[in-house]
């Protein structure tokens, strides 16, 4: 007689066949009918000549493989693997009952005794009722009283991973009854076993068994008869089935095991889809809590923002798509619409900004929005080049200029020609590196280092820096000619602490961004984590940001939470707050002199927020903050506070 497993998209199903002829195919007429679509209708066939057995392909599309050979007929051996598409079938024999039994007398024949076949009809019964049960808890019982019930067996365990450990859920005796301590209950050696291996162990007397000898548990409890199976779906460990009896040895036969594994797979299956059940359950609750609260957010924001549209003028459309500049906030779309009116034309800008801004981000947009777009965009760190090598970087070099140079090569400013050359730093270069900037951005002229000739080049200039250009122009560090040149249209970004209102939407760019690139789920942020990242004042802005949201999604599984955030954040940073007082200045002031000065750095922390939240309006400004208008305007004087 032979015995069929076939495995076909990762499940495993055995037969037990009779005949001395057996086909294989897609039709449903074959004996065995397998789905794979490599597979033709009739694909191969098995016959019994003799003692022996032979397979023969069918003249299949895509052929007949025997341990991992092409065949067109070949004598089968038990152990032998058949391969058809990506489906395996592994062939063995069992020794043939005598021709005269009728069919339900070679079944009694494989599975041993009468109470077998009786306990196929209980498996049938029990494996129903784990289908219809969604109930996580009750699933377990009913998976684990079935157990008990097709084995025999006195006891029972259901012990399920959880948080990368093993926790007994279940336990309970053959007259249902729950057991008390489970955990001291149970071998924790032939569990880790059977995790480890994931496959299942059965002993006749596990004290007397030469796999547990160094067991303490099996000999501290006596163990006699056990089965531990695991229960698997889709090759992930759920969990483990435990049963003993502690009075009996030999207690379970191998036909309990193909009985109890073929139970489990099946109710692997059942649990797993009651825990996707539960957890759509508890994201269902968790969704229609979000609802309520985004309810009641929806609700205030639209009542202040009616308040804000009685006094703000009509907001006018952008011209172009800035998806990768990502802030709604006022100062941010001024910064937009400024990009609007310069992106068409070819003239030199210089964006100004703190680290971290995202000063690169708007020089892209300029280029890739202007009619410059199809040509190349060439950038450079001028901070990051030493003055000697930043020369050939940006003109290139001919050959045997240096030691080295045993070719020429184009620089930055010929392989940008007719694009658009970004130099971010610029206030970083030598007064030297200045004066041949100078005479490129001037004339459209360049001469490579060692040549003689200079060469034309036409490139758009976007210049970038984290400093006062002007201040430096001042300082004589910084020829006042080229900042000339290059300052013809300034765009100045603003940090992040002046444009709060974008952090938000910042935050869920980057959980996007970033469950992308780890292609995994979106994680969900705690809202205090939003309030305390939106107090937060961000010292290196968008890129800290950035990389404050990358170490919460590093650190977290499914929901970010206040704990996770840097310590800084949680307490406000040196930024926020009071400013701590210096004792020597108490001494040398007074008091009165350094509680003024405190509370005058407050009061104009508090201004600057409010105007930055408010989109610069003053009206808003003062009513937000409960004072009047002059007093307002009288404030910003005092404190000499700039307004974008």
């Amino acid at each position: 007689m032979v015995i069929l497993t076939v495995i076909e998209k990762g499940r495993e199903k055995q037969y037990l066949v009779p005949h001395s002829l057996i086909t294989v195919g897609r039709a449903a007429d074959n004996v065995i009918e397998i789905k794979d679509a490599k597979s033709s209708r009739r694909h191969c066939e098995i016959r019994k000549t003799g003692e022996t057995y032979h397979i023969r392909d069918l003249d299949s599309h895509n052929g007949t493989l025997v341990n991992g050979v092409a065949i067109h007929e070949a004598e089968l051996n038990p152990g032998d693997r058949i391969n058809i598409g990506l489906t395996t079938i592994l062939f063995d024999v069992k020794p043939e009952i005598d021709e005269k039994q009728d069919e339900q007398t070679t079944l009694l024949g494989y599975y041993g005794t009468l109470r077998h076949r009786d306990n196929l009809q209980k498996l049938l019964e029990v494996s129903l009722a784990v289908t219809r049960q969604l109930d996580l808890k009750k699933l377990l019982e009913t998976i684990l009283d079935g157990a008990i019930e097709v084995t025999g067996a006195e006891r029972g365990f259901i012990i399920i991973e959880e948080d990368e450990a093993m926790k007994v859920k279940v336990a309970r005796n053959i007259r249902k009854e729950e057991i008390a301590k489970a955990r001291q209950e149970i071998s924790l050696s032939i569990i880790k076993e059977v995790r480890k291996k994931g496959v299942p162990v059965i002993s006749d007397s596990a004290v007397d068994d030469k796999r547990f000898r160094e067991a303490a548990s099996v000999h501290g409890l006596n163990l006699r008869s056990i089965i531990c199976i695991p229960l698997k779906a889709r090759d992930e460990m759920l969990g483990l089935v435990y049963l003993d009896n502690r009075f009996e040895s030999g207690a379970f036969a191998d036909a309990d095991l193909r009985i109890l594994q073929a139970f489990c797979n099946h109710a692997s299956t059942a649990l797993e889809n009651a825990r996707l059940y539960e957890r759509l359950r508890r994201q269902s609750e968790r969704l229609a809590e979000v609802n309520r609260e985004l309810e009641g957010t929806v609700a205030e924001q639209t009542r202040e923002l009616a308040i804000v549209e009685k006094g703000a003028p009509a907001a006018r459309p952008l011209k172009y798509d800035y998806g990768s500049i990502v802030g709604r906030s006022e100062p941010m779309l001024d910064v937009l619409r400024l990009l609007d009116r310069i992106t068409d034309s070819l003239v030199p800008v210089l964006i100004q900004g703190d680290s971290g801004t995202g000063k690169e981000l708007v020089a892209r947009a300029i280029h890739f929005n202007g009619p410059l777009k199809k040509q190349k965009f060439v950038t450079e760190n001028c901070a990051a080049v030493p003055d000697t090598l930043l020369e050939s970087e940006l003109f290139g070099y001919v050959k045997g200029s240096f030691t080295g140079a045993d070719r020429d090569r184009k620089g930055l400013f010929e392989i940008a020609d007719g694009g658009t050359l970004f130099l971010d730093e610029v206030a970083d270069m030598s007064p030297e590196m200045q004066s041949k900037l100078l005479r490129a951005v001037d004339k459209g002229e360049i001469r490579p280092v060692g040549g003689k000739e200079t060469r034309k080049v036409k490139v758009r200039i976007i210049a970038a820096t984290n400093k006062d250009l002007k201040k430096r122009v001042e300082q004589n560090l910084f020829r006042e000619d080229l900042y000339y040149r290059l300052n013809v249209v300034r765009v100045n970004l603003p940090p992040l602490r002046k444009r709060r209102e974008d952090i938000p939407l910042l935050i869920d760019h980057f959980l996007t961004k970033t469950a992308k690139e780890n292609k995994e789920g979106k994680r969900r942020i705690d809202r205090k984590c939003i309030a305390l990242m939106t107090e937060y004042d961000w010292p290196g802005n968008v890129r800290e940001l950035e990389n404050e949201i990358r170490r919460l999604v590093a650190l977290s599984r499914d929901t970010i939470t206040p704990p996770l955030l840097s310590e800084a954040i949680r307490e406000g940073g040196p930024h926020a707050g009071v400013p701590a007082a210096d004792i020597d200045d108490v001494e040398h002031s007074g008091l009165k002199a350094v509680v003024q000065r405190a509370v005058a750095a407050v009061e104009k922390d508090a201004i600057e927020k409010m105007l930055a939240k408010s989109g610069g309006k003053k009206i808003e400004t003062a009513r937000r903050l409960g004072i009047s208008r002059p007093t307002l305007d009288a404030k910003i004087e005092a404190y000499d506070i700039k307004l974008d």
